[in-house]
C-alpha cells in the first residue's frame, strides 16, 4: 500500500531528520550558489551539518510537545526568518551583492528552505498558499538591512531588519494578514 508522502514522513522519524536537516543546508546553500560561494558555507564544515541533524532530532523526539507549544514554535520560526533575511543580505554585500541582490538573495535564504523542503516531500510549497504572510516580512527585513547598511553600521541594520520582519510575520500571524489574491480562473487558467 502506497502512503501519501505526509503519512509516510510521519511513519518514518528518520526521514524528519533528514528533511530537517536538508532544510537547514538548503538555506545557505541557495544564497551560496547565487554567489559563488563553493564550496557551500553551510556543508563546507561538519558542525554545521552536525547541529542541523541533532536539533531536527531533537525536535523529532519532541514533536508532540512542539504541537502544544505552537505559539512559541511560531514566535522562534519568526525570529528565525528575521535572522535567516537579514544575515542573508548581509552575507550577500559582504561577497560584493549589489543592495538589490543582496535584498533578494536575503529573501531567499530565509524562505528557500522551506520550499526545497516542501518541494522534496512532494508537498505544495507553504509559500504558495494564502495561509501565511512570509516572504513579504522576509523580503521587508532584507530591504531595511541593505538601506541602514548603505547608509550606518551594519549592525544596526541586522538588528533593525530582524526586528522588523520579525514583527512583521508575529503581526501577520496574529490579525490574520492576507495578501490580495486574483480570481481563481485567472490564476490557473480557465476558459478563454
Amino acid at each position: 500500500m502506497r502512503c501519501p508522502p505526509r503519512q509516510l514522513s510521519e511513519r518514518l522519524p528518520l526521514r524528519r531528520v533528514a528533511d530537517g536537516a536538508q532544510l537547514r543546508r538548503h538555506r545557505g546553500v541557495l544564497r551560496d550558489l547565487f554567489l559563488d560561494v563553493t564550496p557551500p558555507t553551510s556543508i563546507e564544515h561538519w558542525p554545521n551539518v552536525t547541529v542541523a541533524v541533532i536539533a531536527t532530532a531533537v525536535a523529532t523526539a519532541s514533536a508532540r510537545v512542539f504541537v502544544r507549544m505552537r505559539r512559541i514554535v511560531l514566535t522562534l520560526d519568526a525570529i528565525g526568518m528575521g535572522v535567516f533575511a537579514t544575515s542573508g543580505a548581509a552575507f550577500a554585500t559582504d561577497h560584493g551583492a549589489s543592495w538589490f541582490a543582496a535584498v533578494l538573495i536575503g529573501m531567499t535564504t530565509a524562505i528557500g528552505g522551506g520550499i526545497v523542503r516542501d518541494v522534496l516531500a512532494r508537498e505544495i510549497p507553504l509559500l504558495m498558499g494564502p495561509d501565511d504572510l512570509y516572504a513579504v516580512p522576509a523580503l521587508m527585513g532584507a530591504t531595511t538591512y541593505a538601506v541602514i547598511d548603505y547608509l550606518g553600521p551594519q549592525w544596526v541594520g541586522l538588528l533593525v531588519g530582524t526586528v522588523l520582519a520579525t514583527v512583521l510575520r508575529l503581526a501577520g500571524l496574529a490579525f490574520h494578514w492576507r495578501l490580495p489574491t486574483g480570481p481563481r480562473d485567472l490564476i490557473v487558467g480557465g476558459d478563454t
